[in-house]
C-alpha cells in the first residue's frame, strides 16, 4: 500500500495515513455510477422522443399527400413537440386497377381505397393512417379504430366542363347528348335522373389525369368534389364551373372529410388523434 500524510491527527496527535489507492478506487466507482447514470438517461431520452414520433400512412396520390400534409399539421399545432412524420405511401386497390368501374371493384375488394392502409396499421408499419372518410367502410378491421374525423371542407360536388363550354350555365347549358364522365353510381344517378339525353361515361384516375382526359376532349363535363380541387389549390379550384346544390344533387356521405384511423390498443395514439377532430363534423 501507498501511504501519504493528512495534516489530520488521531486521538494521540499521531498523522493518520490516508489510503491513496482506496481513494482512486472511490473516486473511479462513482465517476463510473455517475457515466452509467447518464447513458441511462440519454437512452431514456431517445426512446422518450421516439414514442413522441407518430408515423402517418397515406395513399400516394397528390391530393392525398396534400391530405397528409394538412392531418399532420393539424396534429403538430395542437400537440407542440410532438414529431409527425409521413413514413408509408401506399397505392391502394383503387389507385391501380383502373380497367373496372368502382361499382365492380368494390363488390370484388371491400375497401378498394383503405385495405392496404389498414394492413400497415395491422403490421406496425404506421401508427396512424388518413383517408378521405366517403371512401372509408362502414364496418372497420378488427383491432382497429375511427380515432378521429377533421374538419369538414365543402362537401358539394363540382362540375368541370371543357374550355369549349365554360361560361354556357354550367350542366343545363351542356349538349343534350353532352358525355359526362364520373366513377360513382350516386353522381351517375343524379344525372341520368334529370337529364335523360346525357351519356354517362366512367372516368378513373386521380384528380390530374381526369382534367387531362376532360380536357383532351374525351369528355364534356365530369364531376369531382368541390373539396379535393379546393385543397389542390387555387389553380384547381378555379377550374369549378358550378357547385352541384342539395337538394337536387346531394353529397356523399362523409364527403370533404378527413378520418383519422389506428389500432384500437394504442391509447395514446387515439388520444393524440383525437385532439384535432372536429366536433360538428364528426356528429
Amino acid at each position: 500500500r501507498t501511504f501519504h500524510k493528512n495534516k489530520s491527527k488521531n486521538e494521540y496527535g499521531i498523522d493518520r495515513p490516508v489510503d491513496i489507492s482506496m481513494e482512486r478506487t472511490s473516486f473511479l466507482l462513482t465517476f463510473s455510477a455517475a457515466a452509467v447514470a447518464a447513458a441511462l438517461y440519454i437512452r431514456y431520452r431517445r426512446t422518450e422522443k421516439s414514442k413522441d414520433t407518430l408515423r402517418i400512412g397515406t395513399r400516394k396520390s397528390d391530393l392525398a399527400m396534400v391530405q397528409a400534409r394538412y392531418v399532420v399539421s393539424l396534429l403538430q399545432n395542437a400537440n407542440p413537440g410532438l414529431n409527425v412524420k409521413i413514413t408509408q405511401k401506399i397505392e391502394a386497390v383503387g389507385d391501380v386497377r383502373l380497367d373496372q368501374s368502382l361499382k365492380e371493384l368494390a363488390a370484388q375488394v371491400p375497401g378498394l381505397f383503405s385495405k392496404h392502409l389498414e394492413l400497415c396499421l395491422l403490421a406496425n408499419g404506421c401508427d396512424a393512417v388518413v383517408h378521405s372518410l366517403k371512401d372509408m367502410p362502414t364496418t372497420l378491421p378488427d383491432k382497429l379504430t375511427l380515432a378521429a374525423i377533421t374538419e369538414r371542407e365543402d362537401p358539394r360536388d363540382a362540375l368541370v366542363v371543357h374550355a369549349k363550354h365554360k361560361g354556357k350555365g354550367g350542366l343545363k347549358g351542356l349538349p343534350k347528348d353532352a358525355i359526362i364522365g364520373t366513377s360513382s353510381v350516386r353522381r351517375e344517378a343524379f344525372i341520368r335522373r334529370d337529364f335523360k339525353g346525357f351519356q354517362v361515361k366512367i372516368i378513373r384516375g386521380n384528380v390530374n389525369s381526369r382534367l387531362a382526359k376532360l380536357d383532351d376532349g374525351q369528355y364534356d363535363a365530369i364531376i369531382l368534389a368541390v373539396a379535393g380541387l379546393k385543397r389542390l389549390g387555387k389553380e384547381f379550384e378555379e377550374r369549378i364551373e358550378e357547385y352541384l346544390e342539395p337538394p337536387h344533387f346531394l353529397y356523399g356521405v362523409g364527403q370533404g372529410s378527413l378520418g383519422l384511423q389506428c389500432r384500437e390498443e394504442d391509447e395514446h395514439i387515439v388520444a393524440i388523434l383525437k385532439s384535432v377532430e372536429h366536433w360538428e363534423s364528426a356528429v
